[in-house]
């Protein structure tokens, strides 16, 4: 529901709360040890303490809700009313550089399908799929252009594509199908991050540059016992002489996504 809502907002931060080892984060809880969906963020303390809280479950379904949103916006695995069991259903990655790849197998009642795609280090999109025995799929490629669309493997006769603003779209018979594409916008793995380090960013004469020049961190460096090992999420989290350090967190990282 939390993902829902904020996908729903225009919020880019589900991604980054799925990624993120501290707190908020879902990789928190796997960061402290844990085999099971907590009823909380915190639900372990970082001195490994649990929380004395009250309803605190350390088994329950709650955040366990992410997984939809993996298989349905970042595999893109969307199943239609009208067509019950994945007779026919959508295939809509929604390609991220911060995921980088993603490998999503769903057991439908019609049989397996796959959806798989992955950020090459040259920058192109590579994606395969596999539609199951007597269904359909209308394939959905996120900031593609038609031309660029190389398909390395299909069925005979392979799919028809059409452009349909930011998609190239094509509807696809039972197989399994592999394509590679250029995409419209620069999709590279950033080099840098949330979880990336105050002193790594510091070292980086670019890094620097964008953080002096879109955050107060370089006045809150002067700061005694400012903690250069922390991620830049965290700090950014913080306040300097009662003001946010960083007002658009979501822009800053886009800008040093843009470092090479």
């Amino acid at each position: 529901m939390m993902s829902a809502a904020l996908l729903s907002a225009g919020r880019r931060t589900v991604d980054r709360l799925l990624m993120n080892p501290e707190c908020p984060g879902w990789l928190y809880p796997v960061s402290m040890g844990a085999t099971t969906i907590w009823e909380r963020w915190n639900s372990v303390l970082p001195d490994g303490h649990i929380n004395r809280t009250h309803m605190n479950s350390m088994n329950h379904y709650s955040y366990g809700s992410i997984v939809e949103w993996m298989y349905r916006n970042m595999a893109g695995i969307h199943p239609e009313e009208e067509h019950p069991g994945f007779t026919h259903f959508v295939l809509q990655p929604e390609v991220n550089r911060r995921v980088c790849e993603a490998d999503a197998f769903y057991d439908s009642a019609t049989g397996l399908i796959r959806s798989h795609w992955k950020i090459r280090k040259d920058g192109k999109v590579e994606y395969l799929c596999r539609v199951p025995f007597n269904c359909k799929a209308a394939l959905r490629l996120p900031f593609a252009q038609v031309q660029t669309v190389q398909i390395l493997e299909a069925p005979a006769g392979g799919p028809d594509f059409d452009q349909n603003g930011l998609y190239a779209c094509a509807e696809l018979s039972a197989g399994t199908y592999r394509l590679i594409y250029e995409p419209t916008v620069r999709l590279h793995q950033a080099k840098y991050g949330a979880a990336s380090s105050v002193r790594e960013l510091m070292d980086n004469p670019d890094a620097r540059r964008i953080l002096e020049e879109n955050t107060m961190l370089g006045a809150a460096l002067s700061e005694p016992g400012f903690d250069l090992s922390q991620t830049l999420e965290k700090a950014c989290r913080k306040d300097f002489i009662g003001m946010p350090i960083c007002r658009d967190f979501e822009g800053l990282l886009d800008l040093l996504a843009e470092i090479r």
